[in-house]
């Protein structure tokens, strides 16, 4: 799968359903052969998931910077997503530049559900980052490898479908600012977060 960049076209191009297709062809599984038809084939899909995003406010809060255990790729249905991502690339504290300084652990799932279920590694490296920001929109396509690490705004009303794709690994990166050489240890859990939604009574 391709770095994403910038589309300018609201519609998929080939290089979109390319990635796309590469994404959902490791999730096939029970493929049936001519399909009631000659050489139509069909097959389940399964080791991955499919999410929808829905933003019923402008999201102004910073969502931690990270990487996923998974490769992905999402439709833009509605609305508009800045996706940032964060590039490394060497970190000198006496050059003014875009380069920032972030510590990076990784983050594992443990056993338990909820707010409870991430484990930030106790061990962490210093690394060098800059960002790139890319603005998409309804009907435009982006897609992730599980190793490069972002963050993601969405607009009020926006609709995204997420096309997670087999685990890669057991872990994904979690990065932190530093600041005169200190990390600053702004990554949390809360009980309000990852909660079942109620449905109002009627």
């Amino acid at each position: 799968m391709s770095t994403p960049t910038e589309s300018t076209s609201p519609a998929l191009n080939q290089s979109d359903t390319t990635d796309l297709y590469m994404l959902l062809k490791d999730m096939k599984s029970n493929t049936l052969t001519d399909y009631a038809v000659p050489g139509l084939e069909s097959s389940l899909l399964k080791n991955g998931l499919f999410r929808l995003f829905e933003a019923n406010r402008d999201i102004e809060e910073l969502i931690q910077p990270h990487s996923h255990r998974f490769d992905f790729m999402c439709i833009v249905l509605n609305g508009t997503v800045e996706n940032t991502l964060y590039l490394e690339a060497p970190y000198n504290p006496r050059i003014l530049d875009s380069v920032n300084q972030w510590s990076r652990r990784e983050l594992k799932r443990s056993n338990k559900d909820g707010f409870d279920g991430y484990l930030l590694s106790e061990d962490y490296e210093l690394k060098g980052y800059r960002t790139r920001k890319v603005t998409y929109s309804g009907g435009q396509v982006y897609g992730m490898l599980h190793s490069q690490i972002h963050s993601i705004k969405f607009s009020r009303g926006a609709k995204v479908l997420f096309i997670e794709g087999p685990e890669v690994r057991d872990f994904s990166h979690v990065i932190q600012p530093v600041s005169n050489g200190k990390e600053i240890p702004n990554f949390y859990t809360a009980k309000w977060m990852f909660q079942p939604k109620v449905l109002a009574q009627v």
